[in-house]
């Protein structure tokens, strides 16, 4: 917790949940086509905090660190996506 005109740090940590993702072309006037799809597994969330409390404001620094692995993988080159 902040107090007026003093240093502050924390530490924060978590588990990441990522969307999957999926990488796709499209042609000019014609369809799209889905051409990889990635999987991903869940991963961590950390992050260093540290700032100056001014009173009226604060000024803060985070650095932080994200990792999610892929799972799996699934290629599909020439199927319409939709």
């Amino acid at each position: 917790m902040a107090m007026d005109h003093s240093w502050y740090a924390g530490i924060e940590g978590g588990l990441l949940w990522p969307k999957n993702a999926t990488v796709r072309a499209n042609e000019p006037g014609g369809p799209s086509f889905d051409y990889i799809d990635i999987d991903y597994k869940r991963g961590i969330d950390a992050d260093l905090i540290a700032g100056y409390d001014f009173g009226m404001f604060r000024v803060e620094g985070e650095l932080g660190y994200k990792r999610a692995k892929h799972d799996a993988y699934e290629v599909d080159f020439g199927n319409e996506g939709g």
